[in-house]
């Protein structure tokens, strides 16, 4: 059982896995998927935080949601799309745009379900993923990037968000004073037409 899972990718419970692991070490958890029971495509259990990957974790907090099947992303700049698809193809989800719209869907049960987690499913739930503290400088100042690029605006003096999100805005605070940039919260009121 121990051969079929970790050379032809055998599903596998997660007590079984367990034992696995134990017995293999930590350095077999790279080349292990995760899937769901009916589908073949899954995630890697370990994921390596490339730019991309940050990028594209930025774009969904800003412009993101997640429903049980997939993830959808809205915008219009190409770079964005070029980027989202790439990460897709990479992680294994598929990818449809959906005409008359900006959006793009992603379809994954399992990246649906841990990008949901990491950072919520929808704006008012919307927080950074519970590493940011721990990632480097240069990939907070990427996760950030994309976040703004997402959903901010370039003011006279400033760059500006409008999280809907409380949690959300207090950690944008926070991590963009952790790259040495003052930032302010305001409460800001919208009137509608």
């Amino acid at each position: 059982k121990q051969w079929r899972v970790l050379n032809k990718a055998e599903p596998v419970s997660l007590s079984a896995w367990e034992c696995i692991s134990e017995s293999y070490g930590p350095n077999v958890l790279s080349t292990i998927r995760v899937r769901t029971k009916s589908r073949s495509v899954g995630a890697p259990l370990l994921q390596t935080l490339a730019m991309s990957f940050l990028h594209f974790l930025g774009y969904y907090i800003g412009e993101g949601h997640a429903e049980d099947r997939y993830i959808i992303i809205s915008t219009g700049d190409a770079v964005v799309v070029d980027e989202i698809i790439h990460v897709a193809k990479e992680c294994g989800m598929s990818f449809h745009y959906r005409p008359g719209t900006y959006d793009y869907q992603l379809g994954s049960t399992v990246w649906a379900d841990v990008i949901s987690s990491w950072c919520g499913t929808h704006a008012r739930a919307k927080r950074l993923p519970p590493f940011w503290a721990s990632l480097s400088d240069a990939q907070r100042g990427a996760l950030l990037r994309a976040y703004f690029s997402a959903d901010g605006t370039v003011e006279e003096n400033a760059v500006t968000a409008s999280p809907v999100s409380r949690q959300l805005a207090y950690e944008l605070a926070y991590a963009l004073l952790s790259l040495g940039v003052t930032a302010r919260r305001r409460k800001r009121t919208a009137r509608v037409p």
